[in-house]
């Protein structure tokens, strides 16, 4: 009975190992092919740097051709270690009391900014599409 039993069990493991060399043997004729590196073609697709949301809603150039807020691109806020500030609109670098055409920066907060166009004030924030909209008195 034991040999019986060791018998079947020796069978078992060489069919086991024929099997797996079997399958190790690559078949003749086929020839193996590696995948071709990726290479992205940056041509004709949009910056992803570049928000979705209010990326083409201002059609003044620069600060002189500014009527409305629709033609305000707020760009970022930047301070120096002594704590002044500048705002960057439509390309443009601006300090409080600055502007141009029909334009003057009143305020410049850390997240915002208050803009005088014509006779109105605007308030724009740097985070929030939301926030853009007239003001009488603003808080930073």
């Amino acid at each position: 009975m034991k040999i019986d039993f060791l018998a079947a069990a020796a069978f078992v493991l060489l069919v086991g190992v024929a099997t797996s060399q079997a399958k190790e043997e690559p078949v003749s004729g086929v020839k193996e092919t590696k995948p071709e590196p990726y290479v992205y073609d940056h041509r004709g697709k949009r910056d992803p740097f570049i928000p979705l949301v209010g990326a083409t809603s201002a059609k003044a150039g620069s600060i002189e051709d500014i009527m409305s807020i629709e033609d305000v691109r707020l760009q970022g806020i930047a301070s120096d270690s002594a704590g002044k500030k500048a705002v960057i609109l439509n390309g443009e670098m601006l300090k409080e009391g600055e502007g141009g055409g029909c334009l003057t920066v009143k305020k410049i907060f850390d997240n915002s900014v208050i803009l005088v166009i014509g006779a109105e004030e605007h308030a724009l924030s740097i985070y929030k599409e939301d926030d853009n909209k007239k003001v009488k008195g603003v808080e930073g």
